[in-house]
């Protein structure tokens, strides 16, 4: 507040009569890991002989993953102004909720899958040793995380039960460099 001069971004609602309340937060963990098991589909575009030095090929590799996330820790500040957001004083400094407080908050496992469709090259794929490159677009099913800004800068989001966690999917890019051992 005391750089914008207001508190933009924050938590806000208008209580009439030129009476608003806001919140600003800082959260700390909820770190998300995903342990994944995949199984790799491939069709070599070209095929392969025995002078072959490149092999480019498509794929498939759905997955299925366990994921979990860290507790969550938030600390609020309350805020109040009586001049329609024009100035905003500190009410309140310091308020501190978690797991204890909200389920929500708590860590959370879960199973997921997802897959990945790309294209390859396979440098060397008739030799005992072989380099591949794969890029590849994924998309993992819903995992609950968190996500300040799927709720709207309201107190009434601010106050959700849910709040700040969504559970949705979302689309990756990856690139894997590897080596292959062939036998």
């Amino acid at each position: 507040p005391e750089i914008t001069s207001d508190i933009g971004g924050a938590y806000v609602e208008d209580l009439g009569d030129g009476y608003w309340q806001g919140y600003i937060i800082n959260l700390t963990g909820g770190d998300l890991s995903l342990t994944s098991l995949a199984f790799n589909l491939k069709l070599n575009l070209i095929p392969i002989s025995d002078n072959s030095k490149i092999a480019v090929y498509a794929f498939a590799k759905p997955f299925v993953s366990y994921s979990k996330r860290t507790d969550v820790f938030g600390v609020s500040d309350y805020y109040l102004s009586y001049n329609d957001g024009a100035t905003w004083d500190l009410e309140e400094s310091g308020i501190e909720w978690g797991p204890d407080d909200y389920d929500i908050l708590k860590e959370k496992s879960e199973v997921t899958g997802g897959i990945f469709i790309g294209g390859g090259l396979e440098f060397f794929p008739n030799g005992k040793v072989s380099f591949f490159v794969q890029p590849s677009l994924g998309y993992t099913l819903p995992v609950t995380f968190i996500s300040t800004q799927s709720y709207e800068p309201t107190v009434e989001a601010y106050l959700d039960d849910n709040f700040p966690m969504v559970t949705k999917g979302f689309p990756s890019l990856n690139i894997q460099f590897g080596i292959s051992f062939n036998f």
